[in-house]
């Protein structure tokens, strides 16, 4: 970045961008309002970057990696991913690779409904979407889980599971 004034170039290095209130919309979605900062080196390179929904539901701190991939970590309270409005995740954090058009989590844990989920997974969005998730624990009460499916069901006591889910849409 360069100012000119009296005929001469001064170099201006820019080490931290804040922002407040932006909004990210695509033909797809929209995001926002967020709230962030850059942190950049002295050849303006991203060191890292921290960004967050303005009522700090989500936050992630993202960190560049080689070949135009970046580290996520990420973490949310009392949040609905977009498109489940009736699924409200209590907590959330995930740590992963986002290279290209897929993010892989080497690890993430939730809880919702009383339990706790863990495990890793992938989302891939072309040129359709694709979830895929490898549960190594899922512990809470049944009962609040087998209540979603139908009130005529009761049940009580713990369940301890693993399990693997796929998923795939346009």
């Amino acid at each position: 970045f360069s100012l000119q004034g009296n005929g001469t170039a001064d170099f201006v290095r820019v080490e931290e961008v804040r922002f407040s209130g932006i909004r990210v919309v695509t033909p797809a979605f929209a995001l926002g309002p967020l709230n962030g900062q850059l942190n950049l080196a002295a050849d303006n390179s991203l060191i890292r970057a921290w960004v967050a929904m303005a009522d700090h539901s989500v936050a992630a701190m993202i960190y560049p990696q080689p070949a135009g991939a970046f580290k996520i970590e990420a973490g949310a309270r009392n949040w609905s991913p977009p498109g489940f409005p009736g699924l409200v995740l209590d907590s959330m954090n995930a740590t992963g690779i986002l290279a290209g058009q897929q993010f892989n989590a080497g690890k993430f844990s939730a809880e919702a409904l009383g339990m706790h989920f863990s495990g890793t997974g992938s989302v891939a969005w072309q040129p359709e979407w694709k979830l895929d998730i490898r549960l190594d624990a899922a512990d809470g009460r049944i009962d609040r889980l087998l209540a979603l499916l139908d009130k005529r069901i009761v049940a009580t006591g713990m369940l301890h599971a693993q399990g693997h889910l796929e998923a795939h849409g346009d």
